[in-house]
């Protein structure tokens, strides 16, 4: 579960294994979108956030995703997320995507107090 608060900047990790183990993901393109809901389509024109970048970093398989103020300035509520991963396999001249995790996602909201 990923939770955070709107307009914050927040960090999280997620290890990426395969059989056990740590698997180097630098290099490859990480997609993270957010949805009202969980849907099948790989349409993302409805996703409240969507950030892509390369990861640059991950020999020993943590991927670390910031998030910046602008990414979590999302209303208040609860949604889903999912992280994916790709790379081009030039062998088969085909993009390989990974899916790495779907996970509910609670955005609380910023309380401005006046001073």
């Amino acid at each position: 579960m990923i939770e955070f608060t709107q307009k914050n900047d927040y960090s999280f990790e997620i290890e990426y294994t395969r059989n056990g183990q740590p698997v180097d993901a630098s290099g490859y393109l990480l997609t993270m979108v957010i949805k009202e809901e969980l849907d099948k389509s790989e349409d993302d024109s409805n996703a409240l956030m969507k950030k892509e970048f390369i990861i640059q970093n991950s020999p020993n398989g943590i991927i670390t995703v910031d998030l910046d103020s602008d990414d979590t300035n999302i209303k208040a509520g609860r949604y889903i997320a999912e992280c994916q991963i790709s790379r081009f396999n030039q062998s088969t001249n085909k993009y390989v995507f990974i899916t790495l995790d779907k996970t509910q996602v609670t955005v609380n909201e910023k309380i401005i107090k006046d001073i």
